[in-house]
């Protein structure tokens, strides 16, 4: 297997029976075929081709599968192979995710190789070097692109400091040392826009480095930290000069996270906004750590420019991934608990949502298809809801959700990391387990109820 050899079509198609969603399966080779984390882009132009990595040659490549044909193009063929957290190290489990994003509209994938970061034209299979480490540090990741597809925001850390030290029992006290590194593409050039923490500030840029679709001069991340506000995991902003590459503010909370409020699993939403999903828990641990096997969730949305957040509820547990679409009506997640209540009708959820914002309010009685009182092992409403692919929409302040495809998935070994292809056509996700895993897509539709 080479670079530009063009594999035999692995696809099929079939209907979810229970939802009458059409799947359509992109991968069915036995080994480990894992796309890009969900909160970067895997799409070629608008679906036409789904980016990921895999092992089928013994080694981590990039390849590209054409959504309408289901042919295979191998893009990358090197005794150095790219950066793919998770396909590697497969057999010992993990979230299995490939280190890459891709500019849809201009058809380039970026990618990290150890300290350079890399740029392949999957026309013409041209790959040319865009980043480098910073004298002393690490190896670059996370990498994510603005809309406009010219910036390119990364993150490394000094080389003497642990890759994941808050991992260890949670005993971190100011998050991981990481350095943030933004490159103008058209420019050719790139610089550290932040580092930290430090005595002046003590966020940690060490999880999740976003930049603003839209206003690409405002970057985000989160920082695990046991300093305030909350003494856990929060959320960060900065703006930068893009001219002449400074910062123009030391990093702020993106909004007034209040004690007990945790932050997880955030990401660029259009127009300048934010989301995540935010856990309210209700006790601390002896060291201060808000911990609770009780906790209210909501998904926040945040504009970023203006600092304007909402919240809305869910009624079930929350999925582990959200995502919205490109319009921001629609969400999908990898797991799908309606919590004790199905939704029926029109009439019952306006009245479900007539309580208002910031309101208590409850679901009505007559819609309840679940017992309350019975939680399945994985604590969800529904025992097989982390099994499946949910959709959502949001109704007033809360969350409405019905499943989509069934996943399957084990999750010690592999996430399903859902997301929409840039024209909302299609959800992209993983399956698998310890000895495999395979890519699907399912037609981005609100469901009907399962029978």
């Amino acid at each position: 297997m080479a670079q530009g050899d063009v594999l035999r079509s692995e696809k099929r198609e079939y209907r979810e029976p229970a939802t009458g969603a059409r799947v359509v399966q992109l991968t069915d080779s036995p080994c480990y075929n894992v796309h890009p984390y969900y909160n970067q882009e895997g799409f070629v132009g608008r679906s036409e081709r789904f980016v990921f990595a895999s092992n089928r040659s013994g080694k981590g490549q990039i390849y590209a599968v054409a959504t309408a044909s289901g042919a295979i193009v191998q893009l990358t063929d090197s005794e150095d192979p790219p950066v793919l957290a998770g396909v590697q190290e497969r057999a010992g489990g993990g979230h299995g995710s490939a280190g890459l994003t891709c500019d849809p509209a201009r058809g380039r994938v970026y990618y990290s190789r150890g300290k350079r970061v890399c740029c392949l034209d999957i026309e013409t299979l041209r790959e040319e070097v865009v980043a480098e480490s910073p004298p002393g540090c690490g190896p670059l990741g996370g990498p994510d692109l603005s809309s406009c597809g010219r910036y390119l925001v990364l993150g490394c850390r000094p080389e003497h400091a642990p890759t994941w030290p808050w991992r260890e029992e949670n005993r971190y006290r100011h998050g991981s040392e990481t350095l943030v590194v933004l490159c103008d593409l058209e420019e050719r050039r790139q610089a550290v826009v932040y580092h930290g923490p430090s005595a002046e500030n003590r966020a940690a840029a060490d999880s999740h480095l976003f930049i603003c679709r839209g206003d690409p001069s405002y970057l985000f991340f989160g920082s695990y930290t046991r300093t305030q506000p909350t003494g856990l995991k929060t959320m960060w902003f900065m703006r930068v000069d893009l001219e002449r590459m400074v910062p123009l503010q030391d990093p702020l909370p993106i909004f007034d996270q209040q004690p007990f409020e945790m932050v997880n699993h955030y990401y660029p939403a259009p127009d300048n906004h934010v989301e995540s999903l935010l856990f309210t828990l209700t006790d601390r641990d002896r060291d201060g750590v808000p911990v609770s096997p009780v906790r209210r969730v909501e998904m926040i949305d945040i504009d970023l420019i203006n600092r304007v957040e909402r919240r809305r509820v869910f009624p079930g547990r929350e999925p582990i991934h959200c995502k919205c679409n490109s319009k921001a009506d629609m969400w999908v997640g990898d797991a799908a608990d309606p919590g004790p209540y199905w939704f029926e009708g029109r009439g019952d959820l306006d009245r479900y949502a007539d309580a208002g914002e910031g309101k208590a309010a409850e679901p009505p009685a007559s819609s309840a298809r679940l017992d309350p009182a019975a939680t399945g092992p994985t604590g969800y409403r529904w025992p097989q809801a982390h099994r499946w692919i949910g959709m959502f929409r949001t109704r007033g302040p809360f969350v409405e959700m019905r499943p989509l495809a069934r996943h399957d998935t084990v999750w010690r070994c592999c996430h399903p990391h859902p997301v929409f292809s840039p024209d909302d056509r299609w959800v992209a996700y993983g399956s698998g387990d310890r000895r495999q895993s395979q890519l699907l897509l399912a037609e981005a539709v609100w469901p009907r109820w399962m029978a």
